[in-house]
């Protein structure tokens, strides 16, 4: 039983202001509460920072990247309102590849090499659905609810994987075409 003495009792999840959880280390040993780990109200989660501009299929296809959450696998479009020269994009490519990046983070706290000031990312929570404008700028297809690449893909519905069919399918929009 001595040898159990300094091993702490597991501590309460503690919510941070970004709607994360603190890691564990941070936590492990320190006195917690019930109250800290409250799940935040709906409306904390819609506090999200915006975007400076309303975000369209060129933003998307000005950067042509992707970036996963290290959370929770999903993938997270990169956006910018100028195309990037191919000396920039294999710069991006390479920060990506070093990166770690979860739901929630911006890359206003990353200092960008010159030519990528412009690049962002939508703020995120884990397990926010994939954007629709990832389907629309011809990404592989993949589950708008979990990421998996193993999907249904249906004409009138983004896609779904088998695990995910239980979930409400969502409609794709069709745009009217005008005379």
């Amino acid at each position: 039983l001595e040898s159990f003495s300094g091993v702490h009792k597991l501590p309460d999840p503690v919510l941070n202001e970004d709607g994360h959880y603190e890691p564990f280390e941070t936590v492990y040993g320190a006195v917690t509460s019930k109250n800290d780990h409250q799940i935040p109200s709906v409306g904390k989660f819609k506090q999200r920072k915006s975007l400076p501009f309303n975000v369209t299929q060129q933003h998307v296809k000005s950067v042509n990247l992707v970036i996963e959450c290290e959370e929770c696998e999903m993938w997270r479009l990169l956006l910018s309102k100028r195309k990037l020269s191919p000396q920039s994009f294999k710069k991006l490519e390479k920060i990506i590849e070093d990166m770690s990046y979860t739901c929630g983070a911006t890359f206003e706290d990353i200092t960008m090499p010159e030519g990528l000031e412009s690049v962002c990312i939508k703020v995120h929570n884990c397990y926010d659905p994939i954007e629709k404008l990832y389907y629309s700028c011809g990404f592989e297809p993949i589950c708008i609810y979990c990421g998996k690449v193993e999907v249904q893909v249906h004409a009138e519905n983004y896609p779904q994987c088998l695990d995910c069919t239980s979930r409400p399918a969502t409609k794709r929009h069709q745009r009217s075409i005008r005379k």
